[in-house]
């Protein structure tokens, strides 16, 4: 598994240019850019940032919930036994919940449900915390791209094969096994 631990430094890398940028193009953080160092002033940012931060974790263990719902709303249309051939659980080993797909999936559903998590919950609000200079939407973002690393190094995994071939998800570990499909030619 050490292809994650090499996407999670491209990632990571992503993530401090995406900060970067978003500092050139906005500025510091409010809280940042205006400390000030009273008591008072302390204080009240303290808590602010305090609140904030633990409500900023919440929301993240909420996306990193949604994360696997959009895995299951992705791949059900290409599922012969739609919800019956879905199942959800926790890992207690990687400390992390999962959704794994009991039946062998198309190529391209497979392809199709691992990246919508990624481009949902990690592109789509980074793009927007940058055009909108909302700070803690560019962080949700990032979290959420970090946490999608194991995804794009199976989506990574299935272009080194055939379209043709089916999909069968590991039920015990991250990964797949490529079935060739059969024909009658």
């Amino acid at each position: 598994m050490e292809e994650i631990g090499v996407i999670s430094a491209k990632l990571i890398i992503i993530c401090i240019i995406s900060i970067l940028l978003f500092t050139i193009i906005w500025g510091l953080p409010e809280p940042i850019l205006f400390f000030d160092p009273t008591p008072g002033f302390v204080w009240l940012h303290a808590s602010n940032w305090f609140v904030s931060g633990l409500l900023f974790i919440v929301i993240i263990l909420f996306g990193i919930i949604f994360h696997e719902f959009i895995h299951a709303v992705f791949f059900l249309p290409f599922l012969n036994k739609k919800f019956k051939g879905i199942t959800f659980g926790f890992n207690k080993i990687n400390m992390a919940p999962y959704v794994h797909i009991k039946d062998s999936i198309t190529f391209w559903g497979y392809r199709l449900g691992v990246v919508m998590p990624f481009l949902i919950l990690g592109i789509i609000p980074l793009l927007t915390g940058l055009i909108k200079g909302h700070f803690f939407t560019l962080l949700f973002g990032l979290f959420m791209k970090l946490i999608a690393a194991g995804d794009l190094m199976l989506l990574k995994k299935t272009s080194q094969i055939d379209s043709n071939y089916l999909i069968q998800d590991l039920p015990n570990d991250i990964g797949f096994i490529a079935i060739k499909k059969f024909s009658f030619k």
